[in-house]
């Protein structure tokens, strides 16, 4: 019998312990190499984008294809204040229990911390531009109604939480807190 030990991620509640990194050709049972999945975390991609626009159902082995990436501001779905109200509430969790320190907090929002001090480099001038695909057209499902492009943008308006910190500018109204379940009201 094998005991896993894995941590869970403060922000989306999965769970990761070593990864598999090496194996013997042929037998992928036989492990000889792991690392830990949480040291890969740890580095800091100026260029990282927040989300990930992808195809489905391309066939066997390509289930999956990348069409490009979005920032916060191309967010269309309204994802970004849901997973920052989530990514501040798991510091805010970690200050509670005694997991990390205020002054742990406050110093980290600077560079990220590394465990093994790079090579020095020059700064680059100015940071490679990403590849992206251009946007295709999102296919809907027969009981979506798809948006045309003459459609107007509807009115954002902000929203806040009466129990917690949780605030959000949102297209579609909201009746509860997607954090703690609290009645929101509009600001």
């Amino acid at each position: 019998m094998a005991i896993y030990r894995q941590a869970l991620c403060p922000v989306c509640g999965t769970a990761h312990g070593s990864q598999v990194t090496e194996t013997i050709p042929g037998k992928p049972y036989m492990v000889l190499a792991r690392r830990n999945y949480w040291e890969k975390t740890l580095e800091f991609d100026p260029n990282k984008a927040f989300g990930v626009i992808q195809e489905t159902g391309l066939g066997r082995g390509r289930s999956f294809r990348v069409l490009g990436y979005f920032s916060p501001e191309e967010d269309e779905d309204g994802y970004f204040p849901l997973v920052k109200a989530r990514l501040l509430q798991a510091v805010k969790e970690w200050l509670d229990k005694g997991w990390i320190s205020p002054q742990e907090a406050t110093v980290h929002v600077g560079p990220a911390p590394r465990i093994a001090p790079a090579a020095k480099k020059p700064a680059p001038s100015k940071p490679p531009a990403r590849k992206t695909t251009p946007k295709k057209e999102p296919t809907t499902m027969a009981a979506e109604k798809p948006r045309t492009q003459a459609e107007p943008e509807k009115e954002t308006k902000t929203y806040k939480c009466t129990k917690c910190y949780w605030h959000a500018d949102l297209r579609i109204p909201r009746t509860q807190c997607p954090i703690c379940g609290a009645p929101i009201e509009e600001v």
